[in-house]
């Protein structure tokens, strides 16, 4: 709904110093002036309102944060990025004994460009990945064969690092174990 204009809350603040009531102030405006206003909006603005519109609230934490803060946090996260909201708010009472509240850090941090992202898993793999994997399998599936050990293991499921042990491992001559 939009906002009550300035002259409709006017004309209510003049029909209430006449003693009219909100459901009278209610049918007058809709009648007279053609603004269309509910009981509740005519109620709460003659128990909360003024003819002027407040701003905005700014809350005290937004206004704790000043440049010099800025640039600190900006200066620790570039020397390390891998710091918490919780670190720089430690470092913030540390240094400055300024107490702001761990979303405020995150919203200095996102305004000062920083953000984090964290790693996906993707079960597919790289061509050049899959080469080595299919090289060393079936090199490692010939040594098996080879020696007198056989596999307790299927290859499929196997990790490109253990598949790499697995043949250090197997191609060690017998005589050396």
């Amino acid at each position: 709904m939009a906002p009550m204009r300035l002259d409709v809350k006017a004309q209510i603040l003049k029909y209430r110093e006449e003693g009219r009531g909100v459901l009278e102030i209610c049918k007058h405006l809709r009648s007279h002036h053609g603004c269309t206003v509910s009981r509740q909006a005519i109620h709460r603005f003659l128990r909360h309102g003024s003819l002027v519109r407040r701003r905005k609230l700014v809350t005290n934490s937004a206004r704790k944060i000043l440049a010099i803060h800025r640039r600190f946090i900006h200066m620790w996260l570039t020397q390390n990025n891998e710091l918490t909201a919780c670190d720089i708010q430690r470092k913030l009472k540390d240094l400055f004994r300024l107490s702001v509240s761990l979303s405020c850090v995150r919203k200095v941090r996102r305004e000062l460009g920083w953000s984090s992202n964290t790693g996906k898993y993707c079960q597919q793999i790289s061509h050049k990945n899959k080469k080595i994997r299919d090289y060393l399998t079936s090199s490692l599936s010939l040594s098996m064969a080879i020696s007198r050990y056989p596999p307790c293991f299927p290859l499929r499921h196997i990790s490109l690092a253990s598949l790499v042990a697995a043949m250090a491992i197997a191609l060690v001559p017998l005589d050396q174990i």
